[in-house]
Parts: C-alpha cells; structure tokens; sequence
C-alpha cells in the first residue's frame, strides 16, 4: 500500500512540475493546460467506451478471448486521443506559436498521469513495480510532448497536403502501435518489461522535442546573446 501511494504522489508531482515549468518558460495561457486535460480525458473515455461496445457487441470479446484482444478499449482511447490531438493544434497551429503547443501538450500528458494514478494503478504493487511505474510516467509523458511539437510542425510548417496527411496518419498509427505493445508487454510480462519496450523509443522522443523546438530555443537565446554584447 506504502507503494502505490509513493507512485500516486510521485504521478501528482511529475504533472504539478511540467504545469509549473511550461507557464513559466513559455508564459501561454493557463486554459491551455485546461484544454489539454479536457481534450485528453473527453477522447481517451469516448475511446475506451467504443472499445468497449465494439468488443462486446461487434467482435463479441469475452473473458475468455485472448488478452489482446481484450484490450481493445486501450487502442481505441489511443487512436481518438490522437484524433482530438490533431484537430486541436491544427486550431493552436493557426493562432499560437510552439511555447502555446507544449503547454497544451504538458496539459494533455499532465492530465493523463493524474488519470492514471486516480484510476489505472493497482492497490497492491511492490516497490520495484513502484519504481518501474514512475520511470513509465515520465517516458509516457515525454511521449506526448514529442508527438505534440511534431504534429504541431506538421500543421505550421508549409507541406504539400499528401505530405501533411501522411505525417498524421503514421502519428496516429505509431500512438496505436506503441499503445499496443506497451499495454501488452505490461500485461503479459510485466510492468519492467514495458519499460524496457518504451526505453528504446524514448531517445528517439527527445530527439523530436529537441528539433520541434529549436526556433522557439533559437529566438529565445537571441536577446540575451544581444543583451550581452551590450553589456560593458
């Protein structure tokens, strides 16, 4: 019990700070997180909900169907929390600029880990299991934040439409793909083997946080380089 408590605060914290940090380095607008968490808890329940009612009513999923396909609620809440994701920066692509994108990503992936810790965590875990959980929150979060900047320069950036629908389709299919294989590996092997499966991504995440943001990072550092020359 001691455990999970410490990974329900820990889940709390990691949101709290990445709340805190964007507002502060970005200076957008608060309801933007709000919009993130709204956006993110409305798509991710409406998902599970038609996952639900297609497995039980369409392909007839029971206790006895293999665990993949019990899972199925996992994979749609994945493809309509990308969905929702897309439409909403194609709207925050055409009026803000990428500190405003971050902050609603920091707000999307936020919320998700307090969803997860009110509702997702087992009562019972050990502390290794603990430990694994919260390594799995902050690589999940650094998830979304990659997907966000990427699908916000998709949308920003001047690309032929072929290009751009292409770039969205593979975001949505790659949410659903990593989705499939975290959640399984969890479920089948264990929570330590899904780190290991989002380990190997998660350089590859940073990597596209770090290129996504460069001229936000580029346009900050040039008044202070300024500031600088002029200062005797």
């Amino acid at each position: 019990m001691v455990a999970f408590w410490l990974v329900v605060a820990f889940y709390f914290l990691v949101a709290i700070a990445a709340f805190v940090a964007a507002t502060r380095t970005f200076h957008a607008p608060r309801y933007l997180l709000v919009i993130g968490g709204l956006v993110i808890i409305v798509s991710s329940g409406t998902g599970a909900f038609i996952g639900y009612q297609l497995g039980g009513h369409v392909f007839h999923i029971g206790k006895q169907s293999h665990v993949t396909l019990r899972l199925l609620p996992f994979y749609t809440a994945a493809l309509l929390e990308e969905a929702a994701r897309v439409v909403t920066l194609y709207w925050i692509s055409r009026r803000r600029g990428i500190g405003d994108a971050v902050t609603f990503g920091v707000g999307f992936a936020g919320f998700e880990s307090i969803k997860k810790a009110l509702f997702d965590l087992p009562l019972s875990m050990s502390l290794a299991r603990a430990a694994f959980s919260a390594v799995l929150c902050v690589e999940i979060f650094i998830f979304h934040i990659a997907l966000t900047v990427l699908l916000y320069r998709v949308w920003r950036d001047d690309h032929p439409s072929s290009f751009t629908a292409g770039l969205i389709g593979a975001a949505m299919i790659y949410h659903v793909l990593i989705d499939f294989c975290g959640v399984n590996v969890a479920v089948l092997f264990g929570t330590g083997y899904a780190v290991i499966v989002w380990s190997v991504v998660t350089p590859i995440h940073i990597a596209a946080i770090w290129w996504g943001t460069r001229a936000f990072r580029m346009h900050t550092a040039a008044p202070s380089a300024a500031q600088e020359a002029l200062t005797p």
